[in-house]
């Protein structure tokens, strides 16, 4: 039955499962390999997608895997059936005796975990674990006893009736009264009671990215933490080890991509204006043609450690059509007429490089920042080379259209203060859009028609036979049911000076459009 074997490093991993690694990488390495991982289970909240825990279950091979919310990294892992998974602690079998025999199932939990004395010998000493008695109205009479090392844990059950706090721990679980281990737990923290008070909200150790994350591995581009926008085309790229850089819209160039991001993981060519079905402005407009990129699947994403291709939320693919192959992808002279998009799924964003266009206009409530990767002077655009002139961020929300085609990226918009009060905290990806959409609204009042923002433009991507980017824009929601046939609902897009916001139906942003 069980077909696995993996090792458990206490505070680290089990197998390739490293702390700390991206639900993104994770669930795309896992869907890589259906013959060992037949069935997953993704729960996550519909209201609140990116403050709750996203939970990860692969109930044929006896895990659960715990993500936090806002950045979508490994927090925890769980081994829920020892039946299911072989294994081992500095090679020797967890779920085997000293003398290298099965340990029989438990007469109190029936479940085939490592006994107490077993984990006690292979482990090694530690202090008392914590019981907790059995629930209200839980007649069986059975609690839980909870015995951590410093990164790993093991619960077993322990009747209610040998339980006492002034006993010796080993003599008191080496007896009939407990059962065998029915759950494990990697965590990082020097013990389960104190690793819980922050498990979620602690910085990670280890990497986002799995492949950063393995040994040996040299020549691996840092993998981006943190993207600032301050308005004007200027970006900040926030690195996890290294010193950060700057895009600079309609000035850097590829080349600049290549230097500080590596290869993309896939280069795609972007739509011509004439394929769209509708006039909804220059900027809304090709904001849609962001849309093909996160709808197709890769047949190979290169720089991915294990992966197969990006995949849709569905266990089976949805979407078969491959990126444009070229014999020479990064060459800066092979762009097409209308750009190419830069697509750095690892990362959490697409680049759109093309010819240059007119910057976007500075937030009024500000004076513009002292020129940190830009220059003060507006240049003369020259038409006749390529460079960087839009970034996607993108959200990877839990149950929206495009989920699992990136990473997620976190941004702040560090140029829309707040006008109401002195704070200066930015405008974060975690807030609602209603949040963001309030104090937009207020600083860029003059520049909006009407002064407000109307009702966002209806994004449908449900329908067979739309155009090439298999999205339709509309102008309103009664133009159809605010369910598409896949059952995902649709989104709308608004616009500011210098940005596009895709946003669900809950309020949460899909994805962000700097241009």
């Amino acid at each position: 039955m069980a077909n696995m074997t993996e090792a458990v490093q206490p505070g680290r991993s089990i197998g390739f499962l490293t702390l700390g690694a991206s639900l993104h990488d994770v669930l795309t390495r896992i869907k890589g390999s259906p013959e060992i991982y037949p069935k997953i289970d993704l729960s996550f909240s519909q209201e609140r997608p990116l403050t709750k825990q996203v939970i990860l279950s692969l109930p044929h091979n006896g895990l659960r895997l715990r993500f936090d919310g806002p950045d979508q990294r490994l927090r925890l892992i769980e081994v829920l059936d020892f039946a299911s998974i072989k294994l081992t602690y500095k090679g020797v079998n967890v779920t085997k005796s000293a003398e290298g025999n099965l340990i029989p199932k438990s007469s109190i939990s029936g479940a085939s975990g490592p006994s107490f004395r077993h984990v006690y010998q292979l482990f090694g000493i530690t202090f008392p674990g914590e019981y907790h008695p059995p629930p209200e109205g839980d007649l069986s009479g059975i609690g839980t006893y909870i015995l951590s090392y410093s990164g790993v844990a093991f619960t077993f059950p322990l009747r209610a009736s040998a339980w006492s706090d002034r006993a010796d721990f080993v003599t008191m679980m080496g007896t009939d009264a407990a059962g065998t281990a029915v759950a494990l737990a990697v965590y990082e923290g020097k013990s389960w009671p104190e690793a819980r008070q922050d498990l979620f909200t602690r910085k990670p150790i280890n990497p986002r990215s799995l492949e950063l994350a393995g040994r040996g591995i040299e020549g691996v581009p840092d993998e981006i933490e943190h993207v600032r926008i301050y308005g004007e085309g200027r970006l900040e790229m926030l690195r996890r080890s290294s010193t950060s850089f700057w895009i600079t819209l309609n000035e850097s160039t590829p080349q600049d991509l290549i230097t500080e991001l590596g290869p993309p993981d896939a280069i795609h060519k972007k739509e011509g204006e004439s394929a769209e079905p509708y006039d909804a402005g220059e900027h809304i407009q090709s904001r849609n043609d962001a849309y093909t990129v996160g709808q197709q699947a890769l047949s190979d994403v290169s720089g991915s450690a294990g992966s197969t291709g990006s995949h849709s939320s569905n266990v089976t693919d949805t979407y078969e059509t491959e990126f444009d192959d070229d014999d020479s992808p990064y060459d800066p002279e092979n762009l097409s007429s209308n750009g190419l998009f830069y697509c750095y799924f690892s990362h959490g964003f697409d680049i759109l490089v093309s010819n240059p266009m007119v910057s976007s206009p500075s937030s009024p409530a500000i004076k513009r920042a002292s020129s940190v990767g830009g220059n003060d002077a507006e240049d003369c655009i020259d038409d006749t080379r390529q460079t960087v002139t839009k970034v996607i961020l993108h959200g990877n929300v839990p149950g929206s259209f495009p989920f699992n085609r990136h990473r997620r990226s976190r941004w702040t918009l560090d140029h829309i203060p707040d006008p109401s009060s002195t704070s200066t905290e930015p405008l974060t990806s975690e807030m609602s859009f209603s949040e963001i959409k309030q104090r937009l609204e207020s600083v860029f009042r003059h520049q909006l028609l009407g002064g407000e923002v109307h009702k966002g433009m209806v994004v449908n991507r449900g329908w067979a036979d739309s155009p090439a980017s298999s999205a339709i824009l509309l102008d309103d929601l009664d133009d159809l049911n605010s369910t598409n046939e896949q059952g995902l609902p649709n989104t709308q897009l608004f616009e500011f000076p210098g940005l596009v916001f895709e946003v669900l139906d809950n309020d949460y942003i899909s994805a962000l459009t700097v241009y």
